[in-house]
């Protein structure tokens, strides 16, 4: 097959809101995440007032903190998952940008590239690591309040 500039270009295009939609949809599960780390702890609390019984009390509690955590890996896997396809969108946008010369000395500027050698390294960053730690990291310190109350339940009896 022919090698065809117009296609690239709407191929790079592609690529690029490709990789937005998985960055979006990061931030979209981590704000959801949050949102459900407040409601756990709001229900747990709520149950507290309406819940006599200590020991179902504690069951409730220590019930939301496996849930929460089988969600916590649930996000966890998904935003792995949305990085690699993410990886490989960066590597065919620079393959684009190889077919295109931007990485060759004096294809476009005199002596200088368009892009240097980091660029090559495109959409391998280490961005999604900073949100697994803020997932588990809320996920540990909801966990913790929780485990928290049941303790508190617990000495109650």
């Amino acid at each position: 097959m022919p090698a065809n500039d117009d296609f690239l270009r709407e191929f790079f295009v592609d690529c690029q809101n490709a990789m937005r939609h998985r960055s979006e949809t990061e931030y979209k599960l981590l704000n959801l995440f949050m949102i459900l780390n407040a409601a756990i702890i709001s229900v747990v609390i709520g149950v507290d007032e309406f819940v006599t019984d200590n020991v179902k009390f504690i069951g409730v509690t220590f019930s939301m903190v496996a849930f929460l955590t089988f969600i916590t890996i649930l996000v966890h896997n998904k935003i792995k998952a949305e990085h690699e396809i993410y990886e490989k969108l960066g590597q065919q946008v620079v393959k684009i940008w190889e077919y295109f010369e931007l990485f060759k000395k004096g294809a476009y500027i005199d002596n200088d590239m368009i892009l240097d050698e980091e660029a090559r390294n495109y959409g391998k960053g280490k961005g999604y690591l900073r949100t697994l730690h803020i997932l588990w990291g809320m996920t540990i310190i909801t966990d913790t309040i929780l485990i928290i109350f049941g303790i508190i339940k617990l000495a109650s009896i």
